[in-house]
């Protein structure tokens, strides 16, 4: 199963999507995770938001230990934007790929 979580949206981004949202501001409550040794990791990144390099940086190395540790599931809202990025970013940073690598490598995979 899964073993970690990469969480990109804020706390409360998207308040009226969906009832009761839970006190964490998300739809789900990541205690409940952590509570069955699931690591939860948010890095709170704004909807259509430039990060900076280091950020990035240590987004990508968190997400290379937490695939170390097993399957590793990243979302944001819409799970292809942030998620996305982050995701051709690891690729880059693991298998070294080049930018133009990476998006042929997400268009195949997204579409």
């Amino acid at each position: 199963g899964i073993k970690s979580i990469i969480n990109l949206q804020h706390p409360g981004e998207h308040a009226s999507c969906g009832y009761g949202l839970q006190d964490s501001g998300f739809s789900y409550d990541p205690e409940a995770f952590m509570q069955v040794e699931i690591f939860f990791y948010n890095f709170g990144w704004n909807d259509y938001g430039v990060r900076s390099l280091e950020s990035i940086l240590d987004m990508v190395k968190v997400m290379s230990f937490a695939l170390q540790e097993g399957k590793t599931a990243v979302h944001c809202h819409a799970g292809l934007g942030r998620t996305g990025v982050l995701i051709c970013c690891y690729f880059i940073y693991s298998d070294r790929l080049t930018a133009e690598e990476v998006i042929l490598l997400f268009i195949f995979i997204f579409h």
